[in-house]
């Protein structure tokens, strides 16, 4: 599962607790791109090698029943490639793609003149009382 940090993570309680609900059938691997652990492996961006490294190493691919894939496209491209690498069959990898499809010639233009006027301004969003910031680039 792969998020920026822990404090970033849906649904951590509901998770914890249907793997504890669910031990012989159920794993969850976190893996944070902005939060350092211990293990090296659990860090930075979850990619096709990140994930076959771990279908190597902490699942056993025949084990697994249902793989559910959500996210960017490309890490949802990286994570159906190496899960069937791996040997799992297609059927039971369930992807749910939410990603829009290119864009056309108006919405590149609008997406454009957005960027040229949000150049050089920064954001900061408040969300269940933490703050984050990122400039615009």
């Amino acid at each position: 599962y792969g998020n920026r940090s822990t404090a970033s993570i849906m649904f951590l309680e509901e998770l914890a607790a249907l793997k504890n609900r669910f031990l012989a059938r159920l794993q969850v691997v976190h893996v944070l791109e902005d939060e350092e652990g211990d293990f090296d492996l659990l860090n930075g961006r979850l990619d096709a090698d990140k994930i076959g490294t771990i279908l190597q190493s902490l699942v056993d691919p025949a084990s697994i029943e249902a793989a559910f894939v959500c996210g960017p496209a490309g890490m949802m491209d990286a994570a159906e490639q190496a899960l069937q690498q791996a040997g799992d069959e297609q059927g039971r990898i369930l992807i749910e793609r939410f990603t829009v499809g290119p864009l056309d010639g108006a919405q590149q233009a609008a997406a454009r003149a957005l960027e040229s006027k949000a150049q050089g301004r920064a954001m900061l969003v408040t969300v269940d009382a933490r703050r984050r910031g990122r400039a615009a680039p």
